[in-house]
């Protein structure tokens, strides 16, 4: 199945070509927000005014504010399920991307991209560039075309040049396309008539299949090579182009400012470095000095008196992580790097808790999303140790997680949430192998990578204390503490119940065998769901733990990852086929009420009223369900409503609007900032509530209202008048 799904994942996806919201097809659920956006890969980078863009593989094209350089900015994302962008190119408020075939993508609102069109390539996109109203498209077999582009939403092919294989380059001087392939070949194609391009000269730079990227000013054409270094080529006789130049080295991009030629060079054999070349004198390139960079570089663009640069950074694991780093090259002698952005680890677990939504990044650590406003959900907390973090389990103002360290090595970490901002490590031991955790009152249990699982006592967090451990089978994949049993589902497609009646001494009391492969468990009631891998939604009767029972299963497109459930859904996060909601008010038939087919890999999902949380494996993002699960729509923000009525005489009505649940004060002051009553303090549950405000004591004059939720205030002015 694995094999099947790798398949899948590089067919191509037809989207309708007026999608919305990040072009995804959907159907009763809406994505709202997101955070912390995940890097599969940095294949390009390009710079327009205020703004990055980055072609980031997978995880799609990655838009970036770069206006304070020093603190470059992730804003906005366009990615399509299973797509990469391996190349860009940007022009007035339009992206065009490499994405397979051509999308293009409206970017004038770079925190909301949307797609425009799409225009199908009988062959992978592999290269774009733009110049007027066309965009010059190399595809990797089939040759080249001309796109005009004066009607965004309705492009027309109206050019072509066969002939030409494996490109990897273009750029446009006057009416001339220059073409660069794989192989070495320069092609130089004169385009005055778009409908009847030609070929007017070719010339072979070099024997191997490295060259990677083109850059021509005044009438000179530079190349940056993997293997053999920069190639300088006079066009001047576009007919009869020669070498003129070369500097050996291993240059995967170069941009061109002033008299410098800003190489990025990548190879095992050398440091990883930015060379910068002097061409005052083309046929003599000069190597006048370099930069070391992090990891392996793959892209470049100059701004103004920055130099912005991709590259592959590589982590202790041994895996290749990308990041962008920004050098002031005002004086390149004396290179500075002032800032640079390492997005987070992949997105693979989340769990959500009021207005906390607490997301398990792999490599990137873990880290705490306050979501109070699900369309700009803000990361407040961070915690990063370097290890790999494969679980996560919450419980009351502690997170208990299971790090990765190496083969048969491991560890589990209790992190203080208390305040979100200063994150604290209280305990950090235990070997062996962590997969999974389960927490319940004053026991926290750990399944081992091998079998079974161990059970700790939790009362003193910061002195956590192991007990005992229970062997099943295989490994768990996920762990549910519920009414006195804990529920473990296993990698071989098993569900285990243990009785916890003494947590110190689990029994085994029943079991049943699901036919896929147990991905992660939730119980409501006294009915189990199952992510069953590749078999979708396997339901199970647990009234009678000694037997439980299949009532039924749900088919999903792709393989159940994630399970959440609320009242009478069921969400399933389906690696492939996005984020399902199924109705499950009848266990035995369960049918589906909407989808999102979420960019990336939907990985697991969590659920707080009507939003869904999934973590794509790019990023995490927030889905508003209200239209799938029958929810009213409330209001997103927090509202503090006029009083009715107001002057008043003996009494008033104070409204107020919770669009989450949490803890609520609504308190009565003076002009004197002077509390005089507490009209209510307490949990709630999302919703609008009312509160009556008698002024039996109070004297004539101004009073303010104020509501205090989720360390926001909002006040109302009142006013009794005797």
């Amino acid at each position: 199945m694995r094999f099947a799904i790798l398949v899948f994942s590089v067919i191509c996806f037809v989207l309708p070509a007026n999608s919305g919201f990040f072009a995804q097809d959907h159907l009763n659920v809406e994505h709202i927000g997101w955070v912390n956006s995940y890097w599969s890969r940095a294949y390009d980078v390009t710079t327009q005014g205020d703004l990055a863009f980055v072609a980031t593989g997978s995880s799609g094209l990655q838009i970036m504010d770069i206006s304070n350089p020093t603190h470059p900015e992730v804003i906005g994302y366009y990615a399509v399920s299973r797509k990469g962008v391996r190349d860009l190119a940007v022009s007035g408020g339009l992206a065009f991307l490499a994405m397979g075939d051509l999308h293009i993508v409206d970017v004038s609102n770079p925190k909301r991209p949307e797609l425009m069109s799409i225009v199908d390539s009988p062959d992978r996109v592999s290269c774009v560039s733009v110049s007027g109203g066309y965009v010059y498209v190399g595809h990797r077999n089939r040759g080249l075309s001309m796109v005009d582009i004066s009607t965004p939403e309705k492009p027309k092919e109206v050019g072509f040049v066969a002939g030409l294989e494996d490109i990897t380059d273009v750029d446009i001087s006057g009416n001339l396309i220059f073409v660069l392939t794989e192989s070495g070949g320069l092609h130089i194609i004169e385009y005055s008539e778009l409908d009847t391009p030609e070929e007017i000269g070719s010339i072979q730079i070099a024997d191997n299949r490295d060259s990677r990227a083109i850059v021509v000013e005044d009438n000179v054409a530079f190349i940056a090579d993997y293997s053999r270094g920069l190639y300088v080529v006079n066009v001047e006789d576009s007919s009869n182009p020669n070498i003129v130049g070369q500097l050996a080295g291993h240059f995967s991009d170069v941009e061109i400012e002033g008299d410098y030629a800003y190489a990025v060079e990548s190879h095992w054999l050398t440091p990883d470095a930015i060379r910068i070349i002097r061409i005052t004198d083309p046929a003599r390139p000069v190597l006048a000095g370099f930069w070391e960079i992090e990891g392996p570089g793959s892209g470049i663009s100059i701004s103004g008196k920055n130099a912005f640069v991709t590259f592959e950074n590589r982590s202790y694991t041994g895996k290749t992580t990308p990041g962008l780093k920004v050098y002031n090259i005002a004086d390149w002698s004396e290179y500075e790097v002032i800032g640079s952005y390492h997005p987070m680890g992949w997105a693979d677990q989340v769990e959500v808790d009021n207005e906390f939504a607490y997301l398990f990044a792999g490599e990137g650590g873990f880290s705490i999303v306050d979501f109070s406003s699900p369309e700009t959900p803000e990361q407040v907390g961070v915690f990063n140790k370097g290890w790999l973090i494969r679980n996560g389990a919450t419980s009351g103002q502690h997170v208990y997680l299971a790090n990765y360290h190496g083969m048969d090595d491991g560890s589990l970490s209790v992190v203080d949430v208390s305040y979100p901002g200063n994150l604290t490590d209280m305990f950090g031991g235990v070997g062996g192998e962590p997969v999974a955790i389960a927490v319940s009152d004053h026991y926290t249990y750990v399944s081992n990578h091998h079998n079974g699982f161990d059970t700790f006592d939790n009362s003193d967090p910061e002195n956590m204390t192991w007990l005992n451990r229970h062997y099943l089978g295989e490994r768990a994949s996920d762990m549910l503490v519920s009414g006195g049993y804990i529920y473990i589902a296993d990698a071989e497609g098993n569900l285990s119940i243990l009785d916890l009646s003494n947590p110190e001494d689990a029994i085994l009391v029943g079991s049943c065998e699901t036919p896929g492969f147990a991905r992660s468990i939730d119980v409501q009631g006294q009915v189990a769901y199952i992510a069953d891998g590749e078999e979708g939604l396997c339901i199970v009767d647990v009234s009678n733990p000694n037997l439980p029972e299949t009532l039924s299963f749900f088919d999903t497109p792709g393989e159940a990852m994630g399970v959440a459930v609320s009242g009478e859904h069921a969400l399933i996060s389906d690696n492939l086929g996005g984020l399902r909601v199924i109705n499950v008010s009848d266990p035995e038939v369960p049918y589906e009420m909407g989808y999102y087919n979420t960019p990336g890999y939907a990985l697991d999902v969590a659920v707080s009223g009507r939003f869904a949380f999934v973590a794509t494996g790019i990023n995490l993002s927030i889905y508003d369900c209200s239209e799938a699960m029958g929810i009213p729509v409330i209001a997103t923000t927090y509202d503090l409503m006029s009083a009715y009525p107001n002057p008043f005489n003996s009494s008033t009505t104070i409204s107020y609007e919770l669009p989450f649940p949490g803890n609520v004060s609504l308190q009565l002051y003076n002009p004197l900032g002077q509390r005089i009553s507490t009209l209510f303090e307490g949990n709630r549950q999302a919703g609008v509530y009312t509160s009556n405000l008698v002024a039996k004591n109070l004297v004539s004059g101004l009073y303010f209202v104020r509501l205090e939720a989720a360390g926001q205030e909002y006040t109302r002015k009142i006013i009794l008048v005797r």
